[in-house]
C-alpha cells in the first residue's frame, strides 16, 4: 500500500475500492498508518547511520535485512519486519544452486546469494 502511495501517487481511497472489487476490506483505521512511514537514505551500508537515527524507536521496522540492522532489530521494543524481495531472492538462489544457472549465481555479489534474514 504505501509504494502504490507514495511511488505510485495512488490515493488510499482509491486502493480500498481496487481491494473492494477484490472482495477485500480494509478498515477506514488503515490510511492513517501510512503517514508513520519514514524513508531515510544513508549514502553508505555502515551500522552508524541506522543506529544513530533510530536509537530512540520503538515499534515495527522493515529493513533490507542488511547486517547493519541487526542491533537494532534483535532490541526487544522493535519488531522485525522481512522485506518481500529478499526473501524472493533467497528463494531464488537456493533454485539455481542446482540447476544450469548455478555459474551465474556464483558471480553474484556473496550477499544477494545469502541475503540476511530478519
Amino acid at each position: 500500500m504505501l509504494s502504490s502511495k507514495y511511488v505510485d501517487h495512488l490515493p488510499l481511497d482509491r486502493q480500498r475500492q481496487q481491494f473492494r472489487r477484490q472482495e477485500i476490506e480494509l478498515a477506514e483505521s488503515t490510511s492513517p498508518l501510512a503517514r508513520l512511514a519514514y524513508f531515510d537514505y544513508q549514502p553508505s551500508r555502515r551500522r552508524d547511520g541506522p543506529q544513530q537515527m533510530l536509537k530512540n524507536f520503538a515499534g515495527y521496522l522493515q529493513t533490507d535485512g542488511c547486517v547493519a540492522h541487526e542491533a537494532i532489530t534483535c532490541r526487544p521494543e522493535v519488531t522485525a519486519l522481512g522485506c518481500m524481495a529478499f526473501a524472493y531472492l533467497k528463494d531464488l538462489f537456493s533454485r539455481i544452486a542446482d540447476s544450469p544457472h548455478r555459474r551465474a549465481a556464483e558471480l553474484l555479489p556473496q550477499n544477494w546469494k545469502n541475503p540476511s534474514p530478519i
